[in-house]
């Protein structure tokens, strides 16, 4: 998955990167720097289709994961 795919995954989450980073416990620069790499991390990735999924189902990704 590249950085476009990511940011249109987190966009489908109803997230920004700024929430999106702070529910994995990560800095928004650490993923906003993921676009210099040709790649982003599987479990960057893999994390990001699921919150797209879980709010395609309506499930609220932020209470979901403060439980």
């Amino acid at each position: 998955m590249d950085y476009k795919e990511l940011k249109l995954n987190i966009a489908r989450a109803g997230l920004t990167i700024k929430e999106f980073a702070k529910l994995i416990g990560s800095h928004p620069n650490s993923i906003t720097n993921l676009k210099q790499r040709e790649a982003v991390p599987k479990n960057i990735a893999i994390i990001s289709i699921l919150m797209a999924e879980l709010a395609r189902n309506k499930i609220d990704i932020k209470t979901l994961l403060k439980s």
